[in-house]
């Protein structure tokens, strides 16, 4: 499958995602809201060469927009959001 399309800055994708990512970025709301409107996490840590997401208790899922060049992050503590961010690499 071509996802060159999908790929680009303000793409189809990258706008739902955006969407997404402000209605999800409620502190408190139970991560079970984000595995409901964005599925299964694309992974559940970083790799290191990206620095340190988080720290003690702290979870993370993260979201692919273009592979590990740009994602979008959820962090949690004891199943509800602490912060809903975005990684870009500013290539």
């Amino acid at each position: 499958m071509d996802r060159k399309c999908c790929d680009k800055y303000q793409s189809d994708l990258h706008k739902i995602m955006l969407a997404l990512s402000e209605k999800l970025n409620s502190p408190g709301k139970d991560t079970s809201s984000v595995i409901r409107t964005m599925g299964t996490p694309d992974a559940h840590s970083v790799p290191p060469q990206y620095g340190k997401f988080i720290t003690g208790n702290e979870n993370i899922m993260i979201y692919c927009w273009r592979s590990w060049q740009d994602f979008l992050y959820i962090i949690s503590v004891n199943g509800k959001i602490k912060c809903v961010k975005w990684f870009y690499s500013l290539e």
